[in-house]
């Protein structure tokens, strides 16, 4: 398998012209995954694409989403992964990613599509709430350090 494809909404606030998960949001998922406290290292071990070229601005408690980008952008990617020679996994972080490629997945599920396999999980700020709950980290980083290992045979 390829590297796992880890599809986020939009860099955050401050990231515009940075990679994928430079923040803090990036640090969580490094950490969940086994990686270290930064997020710095995720490019190594997976391909990091955002839906959102820019920051969208705030909108409410969270950020705007600019949807018809995201849908515009997942659809790219849906027709590169249908003619993709490999299966790959996809992680989808936050409703609103599996809302843009027209999908209503349950968290931490896995879902197959051509041959990939689609992980939705809860978007990684700490905006969302459900990472309070401690069973829900824990699941979260198995399914990361799974979804590392799978893609590694």
């Amino acid at each position: 398998m390829t590297l796992p494809l880890i599809i986020g909404q939009a860099p955050a606030k401050g990231n515009n012209g940075k990679p994928p998960f430079a923040g803090k949001s990036g640090a969580r998922l490094a950490r969940l995954a086994g990686l270290g406290d930064t997020g710095d290292v995720l490019p190594e071990h997976f391909e990091l694409v955002n839906l959102n070229r820019l920051w969208p601005g705030k909108k409410g408690k969270g950020d705007d989403f600019d949807m018809v980008e995201a849908r515009s952008k997942a659809a790219d990617l849906k027709i590169e992964l249908e003619t993709a020679t490999e299966s790959r996994f996809v992680l989808l972080m936050g409703r609103k990613v599996g809302d843009a490629f027209g999908w209503d997945l349950e968290y931490l599920e896995p879902n197959i599509w051509h041959n990939h396999i689609f992980i939705l999980f809860p978007h990684p700020s700490g905006a969302n709430h459900w990472w309070n709950d401690p069973e829900n980290v824990v699941a979260a980083r198995a399914m990361l350090k799974w979804v590392r290992y799978a893609s590694s045979q």
